[in-house]
């Protein structure tokens, strides 16, 4: 019997060397592409390209409305909130993986796949996601909100990939072989974070630049317009770089210098365990953004999906509403949304 597999087909080179791999591996590959919003459509066209050239059937399924409800406001409110979501780790679990399992489900098929970069291992009867080969290519934070139930019907073929540049060479041929990476934001197309929350009609609160000192000075242009950690664009002039170390709610923004951005703690909340960990596994590192290089901690359960980080050496610039991805020798063993720094 053919094995079967549904891959969702982003209309980029990732994906269609992901659906091209499956194939040669011997699997019946069907793609499915989801328009998530507006700025979205044209990849639509992208992924038929794709579909054809590969000689897969593709379906092609509007998810604008769901994406904005789970995903889009959440970012908005958060934005108005003083914090820095990540729309990609809610709309992997909400939107995009729960969609993907559905449509396999309506068709009796059991696996799916993407072109993510990282990794399923089967440990213990369980199935945990791991970081990819390439340390500079690595996902796994972006799908650490994944339920186990999902990962253990995952195939992520990108995973051992060394790096994007193997990549493009197994998608010669292809159309999308010379594609640019998608946009971190992919529903945002061009204008700033400011314009899109403006229209949405989050326009944040104003308030003040507070200097590390402590003394008052101009007003800021509303709190969506700063993240933690920001130094371009404050517009301050002091006697040396200043960055945003805090949105206030009382719409003030406290600037710190440099030394001021390095926490030791975090506390998190909606904690996670990954399943096949035990409370407290050891040893532990962090990410507190995609991009950030994993930190050595300590966790501490404090109940009820609560729960602190104590760094051995201080992380920099950790922003409310950012998620917090735990890794135990390269596996994930949790994760939380970041609320405050200690």
């Amino acid at each position: 019997m053919t094995k079967q597999v549904v891959v969702a087909m982003s209309g980029g080179v990732d994906s269609a060397v992901c659906a091209r791999y499956l194939l040669r591996q011997g699997y019946e590959v069907l793609g499915v592409h989801f328009v998530m919003s507006p700025a979205g459509r044209a990849a639509a066209e992208d992924a038929r390209v794709s579909a054809n050239e590969l000689g897969i059937g593709l379906e092609v399924m509007e998810l604008a409305d769901d994406f904005k409800a789970q995903v889009v406001d959440y970012f908005c409110d958060e934005y108005s909130r003083g914090r820095t979501p990540n729309p990609c780790v809610v709309c992997n679990p909400r939107v995009k993986f729960k969609r993907l399992i559905e449509y396999a489900d309506s068709l009796g098929i059991d696996k799916v796949a993407t072109g993510h970069y990282a990794r399923i291992v089967e440990r213990d009867g369980h199935s945990i996601l791991a970081a990819a080969g390439s340390a500079k290519r690595d996902q796994s934070y972006m799908l650490a909100r994944l339920p186990e139930v999902t990962l253990a019907r995952l195939i992520l073929p990108l995973g051992d990939s060394p790096d994007k540049q193997a990549v493009r060479r197994d998608a010669a041929g292809l159309s999308c072989e010379n594609s640019p990476d998608s946009q971190e934001i992919c529903f945002i197309e061009g204008g700033s974070y400011s314009d899109f929350l403006a229209k949405s009609g989050r326009s944040g609160k104003p308030g003040r630049f507070i200097s590390p000192e402590g003394k008052p000075l101009g007003p800021h242009l509303g709190t969506t317009h700063y993240t933690v950690g920001q130094r371009r664009g404050l517009a301050v002039s002091l006697n040396r770089p200043v960055y945003v170390g805090a949105l206030l709610e009382s719409g003030d923004i406290q600037l710190v210098y440099e030394d001021g951005l390095y926490k030791k703690g975090l506390v998190i909340s909606g904690f996670k365990p990954a399943g096949g960990f035990g409370s407290n596994p050891s040893p532990l590192e962090a990410k507190i953004r995609s991009t950030a290089p994993p930190a050595p901690c300590r966790l501490r359960l404090l109940g009820d999906g609560w729960a602190q980080l104590d760094f051995e050496q201080a992380v920099r610039a950790p922003a409310p509403g950012q998620l917090a991805v735990l890794y135990s020798s390269g596996l994930v063993a949790g994760s939380g949304f970041i609320e405050r720094s200690l």
